[in-house]
């Protein structure tokens, strides 16, 4: 914040905005309703989704304590390879949000195009770089072979998933881009509480399914996500200009 404020201060010719921010903290409160109806799911949804995935990974502990190890490790190799289309998904709502805002909605229909496909490319890249290192970096690990064994599946399995998620966090800042916040929750938080959480419980808790079968399965089920994803982008849904006092839906 801090770094932000000093530069567009410096720069006050490139953001006009900026000049006389805080000559008041008065804020419309026509406005004020309006960042609050827009903005509320979103909070709750974080707050959910981090809920959530705590609950999804304590389903996937009770296979024994190699499986927490190995889900570590795996997450945390994930999580560092897949930084490329997750940030493509957040540069997303930032650029197709901006044409929306200016009621380009041509160019945004087609930014959302090209984005998907360079999304689609990024994705299949990080894939590939996850299931080849999947093994050598392990080498830095001094964990029981059963552990490395569940690390190295759940990252192969993420690997082949990679693209399906592109495509689900792809839709995802797209609806969000044209203010479909409500449907985002939707998409996202209820999905895990009300398909995934369950689907895991009841493999974890109800079969004699070992943590391969169950970790596969659950994983496939962002299939479901992003095919509804996909089909809510091609819509249209999220074609609006959320700050325009009369909100402009392209037909």
């Amino acid at each position: 914040c801090a770094v932000f404020i000093i530069y567009v201060a410096k720069k006050k010719k490139q953001f006009p905005f900026f000049k006389g921010a805080f000559k008041s903290m008065y804020v419309p409160k026509d406005l004020l309703k309006r960042i609050t109806v827009k903005g509320m799911p979103l909070l709750v949804n974080e707050f959910l989704w981090a809920a959530g995935m705590s609950i999804l990974s304590m389903s996937y502990s009770l296979h024994g304590i190699a499986v927490v190890a190995g889900f570590s490790i795996s997450s945390t190799v994930v999580n560092l390879l897949s930084i490329s289309f997750q940030a493509l998904g957040s540069s997303i709502s930032i650029i197709v949000g901006k044409l929306l805002g200016a009621g380009k909605f041509d160019d945004a229909i087609s930014t959302v195009k090209k984005m998907f496909a360079f999304t689609l490319f990024a994705s299949v890249i990080a894939g590939a770089c996850i299931y080849f290192a999947s093994n050598p970096i392990l080498l830095f690990y001094n964990t029981s072979e059963e552990s490395k064994n569940y690390a190295e599946f759940f990252m192969k399995t993420v690997a082949f998933i990679t693209p399906i998620n592109a495509f689900a966090h792809a839709s995802y800042f797209t609806l969000r881009s044209g203010g479909k916040t409500f449907v985002t929750f939707l998409f996202d938080s209820v999905f895990l509480w009300v398909i995934s959480i369950p689907v895991a419980t009841v493999l974890v808790t109800y079969t004699d399914w070992g943590i391969v079968p169950v970790y596969a399965f659950c994983q496939s089920l962002n299939l479901i996500k992003s095919v509804i994803g996909v089909i809510l982008v091609k819509k249209g849904i999220w074609i609006q200009n959320v700050v325009a006092h009369n909100t402009v839906i392209k037909e």
